[in-house]
């Protein structure tokens, strides 16, 4: 991915500290467009005009079995559980990290609706 291409994020966690947290590092230190919901419901507003999404898993109203069912983009699940045969990243992760799943899972889920 062209570092010179903005993003369009999508954070979904019912933790507000969190969110915020990560909205602010990712606008600011990597310069993607971030928007955010607290959970499946108010995360359906944003679909159509985000790139990916990072969701945390275990939340009200669904949660993020349900974020990976209604997002029309490749979703990232950011988790301190263990989630089977879904690729996530472990909460806490430092910045890096978080950039570089991101990147994969975009990578990732464009490749396979290019060959599919």
């Amino acid at each position: 991915m062209s570092d010179n291409v903005v993003v369009r994020l999508l954070i979904v966690d019912d933790d507000d500290a969190l969110r915020h947290a990560l909205r602010n590092a990712i606008t600011s230190l990597i310069g993607w467009t971030v928007v955010t919901a607290t959970d499946p419901v108010d995360a359906q507003q944003h679909y159509a005009s985000v790139d990916v999404v990072m969701s945390d898993w275990n939340m009200p109203l669904g949660g993020g079995a349900r974020v990976i069912e209604e997002a029309r983009c490749p979703v990232l699940i950011y988790s301190a559980e263990q989630v089977e045969h879904i690729y996530r990243l472990r909460k806490p992760a430092a910045l890096p990290a978080i950039h570089a799943a991101l990147v994969y899972t975009m990578n990732s889920k464009n490749k396979k609706q290019a060959e599919g």
